[in-house]
């Protein structure tokens, strides 16, 4: 998750996240030369004995990001302190973005697991009473609550339709660039998520403790890389204009 901005959508907290595409190997192709991003599909990303969909990885991946304290987190870590940080699953590692500055990291991660991450997405969640909306445009600092329902937080994301209009998206593994990456969005429908329960550790408004949410937006599977050394760089904007850099230093073993 790399880039944010709030917008104010009735009592609706919605975030921009513009991330990384991490390699070009795919599933199902034991020519490496000719791999490609794994298709959006119910029987790819796959990796070891562990099957998912692209939307339960989408879900998964909002459910990491936004429950871990800010003081924690890979989205705002700089360096890549914070890589390894509550990773759920023992097949799949999750990466971050950034918080809207140029950044490079250093992150390991161990051999054998696939990478997933959001290229360009975009999040609701539903406020609750009393919440703390100023951030969002609201002219008090209270919120008077949204229904914690699908269909509140599924309309949001889908009038937002910001993942239809990014801009100047590019990406490199090595060197060599990632292509079509806007032919792997997902909409990852509504779910729950369960943020930080002190109001210090907030990255977000309205993310504290278990509320519905959803998500829509670009992410990419890979299959393991080779162990080694691996340089990924990526860049992008949206359509207000703010871009983002980012530079990771990643060590498979």
């Amino acid at each position: 998750m790399s880039s944010f901005s709030v917008r104010s959508m009735s009592c609706l907290s919605m975030i921009l996240i513009l991330a990384a595409a991490f390699a070009v190997p795919g599933c199902g192709d034991d020519d490496t030369e000719k791999r490609a991003i794994c298709p959006v599909s119910d029987s790819c990303p796959e990796s070891g004995s562990k099957r998912y969909t692209y939307k339960e990885l989408s879900q998964m991946w909002w459910q990491w990001a936004l429950g871990i304290s800010a003081s924690k987190s890979p989205i705002l870590d700089e360096v890549g302190t914070s890589c390894s940080e509550q990773q759920p699953s023992d097949t799949v590692w999750f990466l971050a973005g950034s918080a809207g500055k140029p950044v490079k990291r250093t992150c390991t991660i161990p051999a054998g697991r696939g990478l997933f991450f959001p290229v360009l997405a975009a999040y609701c969640t539903a406020c609750k009473e009393d919440e703390d909306c100023e951030a969002r445009g609201f002219s008090t600092t209270t919120c008077p609550g949204e229904t914690q329902d699908d269909d509140t937080v599924l309309k949001c994301v889908k009038d937002y339709g910001f993942p239809d209009s990014a801009q100047e998206l590019a990406v490199t593994v090595d060197g060599k660039p990632v292509d079509n990456l806007k032919g792997y969005r997902t909409e990852a429908g509504a779910f729950e998520i369960s943020g930080p329960t002190d109001p210090k550790e907030l990255m977000f408004p309205c993310t504290m403790g278990k509320r519905k949410a959803a998500a829509d937006g670009v992410y990419v599977f890979i299959e393991p890389l080779s162990a080694g050394e691996h340089t990924l760089t990526f860049k992008g904007k949206n359509p207000s204009g703010f871009a983002v850099e980012v530079e990771y230093k990643l060590t498979v073993e």
